[in-house]
Parts: structure tokens; C-alpha cells; sequence
């Protein structure tokens, strides 16, 4: 077939080319280095980038509260890594304009997690406190919402299970900020994570 083509024959022997390439053997499998390659300073290392950003292409980046701070339910707490609209496996707060807040994580992009509070608002099924608040205070209107995230959970160089940390850092959280308190949205926690 490829013979007949006008543009490729010329570039097509007539017996096929066989080249082999090594099995992964049972060290390759086995050995894993746990040392972390040293990058060289640039400007971008040097000045690390934190605090929470817009991503610039999402529908809910208006709705993200930027900065390197969050001060919520008495608590001043400043942001350690870069979280932006588009960021995985965080730990995020919620933030309403009267003061209430939920605390929450996700694995997926924060903005997808956030559009679910949303939707969850006009369909009803959802977080029943954070529904119910907006619903009764605010008139169902989420533009009172406002959300941040509060810590990224990074690939553990351990090798531990990352979900399960997120589990324990989302339970420490709803505890540090008394989310199940009087200003706060949650209606549960998972302690059997901080076990």
C-alpha cells in the first residue's frame, strides 16, 4: 500500500525494518529514586510564586479571591504554594459575603469543584447547610460566593497515598477554622482520616 503512494514509495524499502527495544527488567520496576533532581536558581525559583491566582481562562475566575492571605472565622492564614483556578488536589474554602465559609477539597481543578457548588445551589442536591444559607439569606444567589484555596496537597515524596493525605488535610482544616461551628457550612467531618 504504501508502495502504490506517489509520495511515500520512494521512501519505502521493499522488506520492513525490525528493531527491538529492551524489556523493562525486574530493577526497573523495583528501583525508584527518591533524590530530586536540584534545578539551578532562575528568576522564576528565586521569587517563588504564591498565593491564590485566576487562570485567566475559566468563567469563575472572577469569583476567586486573589492573594497570599485569607482571613475567615477569626483566623489569619497565608497561603505557602501557587493555586489558581486550574490547580488539583486542594483543600479550599468557600466564602460567603456575610462572613459564613465551608471548607472543602478536590482532586479535580478547583473551578470544577466550584461549579458544582453552584449548580448543587439551583438543583439543590449538594452541601445542605451551604444550600440552605444561600438559598434563605441570599436569595439563591451565588454571586455572594466567593472561593480560595487554602493548601495543595503536592505528590508526597514518601510515596504515600495523596488522597489520603488531602482527607487529613481537609479534616484538620473544617477543625482549625471551626467549619461546623456558627459561621461556618459544613455539616460534617471525616475524622476517621486524621487517624
Amino acid at each position: 500500500m504504501l508502495k502504490s503512494d506517489e509520495g511515500l514509495k520512494d521512501y519505502v524499502s521493499t522488506r520492513p525494518i525490525v528493531t527491538f527495544k529492551r524489556c523493562k527488567t525486574i530493577k526497573d520496576k523495583l528501583v525508584r529514586s527518591k533524590f530530586a533532581e536540584r534545578r539551578p536558581l532562575n528568576w522564576l525559583t528565586h521569587n517563588k510564586l504564591t498565593g491564590n491566582h485566576r487562570c485567566g481562562h475559566c468563567s469563575y475566575c472572577a469569583q476567586i479571591v486573589q492573594g497570599k492571605h485569607l482571613n475567615f472565622g477569626g483566623l489569619h492564614h497565608k497561603i505557602e504554594q501557587f493555586i489558581n483556578c486550574r490547580t488539583s488536589y486542594v483543600v479550599y474554602i468557600v466564602t460567603c459575603e456575610c462572613g459564613s465559609y465551608y471548607i472543602g477539597k478536590t482532586i479535580r481543578p478547583l473551578f470544577e469543584r466550584f461549579r458544582e457548588h453552584v449548580n448543587s445551589i439551583r438543583t439543590g442536591k449538594g452541601c445542605p447547610r451551604l444550600i440552605n444559607h444561600v438559598n434563605a439569606r441570599h436569595g439563591g444567589q451565588q454571586s455572594c460566593l466567593r472561593f480560595a484555596g487554602l493548601e495543595h496537597v503536592n505528590v508526597l515524596e514518601s510515596g504515600g497515598d495523596r488522597h489520603r493525605e488531602l482527607l487529613r488535610r481537609e479534616a484538620a482544616w473544617i477543625i482549625r477554622a471551626e467549619a461546623m461551628g456558627p459561621l461556618g457550612l459544613n455539616d460534617r467531618n471525616e475524622m476517621s482520616a486524621l487517624i
